[in-house]
């Protein structure tokens, strides 16, 4: 194998490592309550920038307001442990929908740009 293919491959396992890694660094250095809870779900963050982008703005915002709605909703969703179910739910649904986006010819016919004329 090649040492450069190695070398590479490795920058980009560590580079992803890392990238998952900020949410909970974040979460550590403001002392989060919620640190377990965002450590838990970071692997996921591979899977959607949107969901790790989600996790350092809830890492960095550290104790909620009791009294907003929002919050009273994810206290009780965390006391039945839902959040990674709901995550894990929401990351299946996304593969799922891409898998069948890319999979169906005729989809990603519906989408593909119209052909330049000569």
């Amino acid at each position: 194998m090649n040492p450069a293919l190695i070398i590479g491959i490795a920058i980009g396992i560590g580079f992803t490592v890392a990238f998952c890694a900020v949410p909970v660094v974040i979460a550590w250095v403001r002392h989060s309550p919620d640190l377990k809870t965002i450590a838990k779900l970071s692997p996921l963050t591979i899977l959607s920038f949107a969901l790790w982008f989600a996790l350092i703005v809830w890492g960095w915002s550290g104790k909620r307001d009791d009294d907003s709605v929002i919050s009273r909703y994810i206290d009780k969703v965390q006391e039945k442990n839902l959040i990674p179910w709901i995550v894990g739910g929401l990351v299946v649904l996304g593969l799922a929908t891409s898998a069948l986006f890319f999979l169906n010819p005729e989809l990603s016919a519906a989408f593909a740009p119209a052909p330049q004329g000569e």
